[in-house]
């Protein structure tokens, strides 16, 4: 079963490409992180990138997915070598993408400052 799921925040926003054939595809980075203690007894955090493709991607997910929103990604691992370098680079077809939370764009593509909500009174 090839089968994998990321959550993390996004590097930057989504960047559409169209093939020849008029198909849209998404691309996006996701940013994970990994905390572990190490041999001192002190706690080291590594962040990892992921690559993501996007078949096809929606309208929604061509508003949301900007820099900084938080995802889940859940799709299979593809792999390609590359003849110029002679590596493999992986990269997460996705099959499922949920937005979490997104800053909305301005008209002018730059981000708005999300505010809290008034108090209204009730104790929840």
């Amino acid at each position: 079963m090839n089968q994998a799921v990321i959550s993390g925040r996004l590097g930057k926003d989504i960047e559409i490409l169209v093939t020849t054939t008029g198909k849209e595809i998404g691309k996006i980075s996701v940013a994970t992180n990994h905390s572990y203690k190490m041999s001192n007894g002190e706690y080291a955090n590594e962040t990892t990138w992921h690559n993501v493709t996007i078949y096809s991607p929606t309208d929604y997910q061509k508003k949301k997915l900007v820099k900084g929103s938080l995802v889940v990604v859940s799709g299979r691992i593809d792999n390609k070598f590359s003849e110029k370098d002679g590596k493999y680079y992986y990269n997460l077809v996705a099959e499922k993408v949920e937005v979490f939370d997104s800053t909305p764009k301005t008209e002018n593509g730059s981000r708005t400052e999300l505010k809290p909500k008034e108090d209204d009174g009730l104790p929840f």
